[in-house]
């Protein structure tokens, strides 16, 4: 008799558990995979330009990578920290 049979019939919620739990991994893998970040380069002159005041070429730099751009613009329209750092927890979710 094999394990799978000795286990009866919880091992077919188990089974189908196991099988959505790979399906899900396979995705995020391939969704995170294909996801393009800011290079060294491109973070360190976003950066630079925030701190300089110039919004604009920061707003340029994020338009390069989709990802952050959501947040970069969600900082520069703030006008308090609070609201900076509320608007920031918006835009990553």
């Amino acid at each position: 008799m094999s394990l799978f049979e000795q286990g009866g019939l919880l091992m077919w919620p188990l089974l189908a558990l196991s099988v959505a739990t790979l399906a899900i991994l396979i995705d995020r893998a391939i969704a995170f995979s294909t996801l393009r970040l800011a290079d060294a380069a491109t973070e360190a002159a976003l950066i630079a330009a925030a701190r300089a005041g110039d919004h604009d070429a920061a707003r340029r730099r994020a338009a390069a990578v989709p990802v952050i751009t959501p947040l970069v613009n969600a900082l520069f329209e703030a006008e308090t920290t609070e609201d900076k750092e509320r608007a920031a927890a918006i835009a990553i979710e």
